[in-house]
């Protein structure tokens, strides 16, 4: 169910706001959503994992990115 808010939220926002504004309106709304569970569930990680989620924040941006532009090229 939260997917598909999200994918509402990019939808309408996508054709009207600029790519990186709608990625932080989406960022800050899946922020809002996990903060609680995520500090309910909270374990420590190794530096390893740390690494590889930091290598893969570009890599999610980026998808996000591609994401918002589909959204804005269909027609829903």
């Amino acid at each position: 169910m939260l997917f598909a808010v999200q994918g509402a939220l990019i939808g309408r926002l996508g054709r009207s706001e600029p790519a990186f504004t709608v990625m932080l309106y989406v960022t800050s709304f899946g922020l809002v959503l996990m903060l609680v569970p995520g500090l309910l569930d909270w374990r420590p990680i190794d530096t390893k994992a740390l690494a590889l989620c930091l290598a893969l924040g570009p890599l999610g941006l980026l998808g996000k990115y591609c994401t918002i532009r589909r959204y804005r090229s269909v027609p829903l």
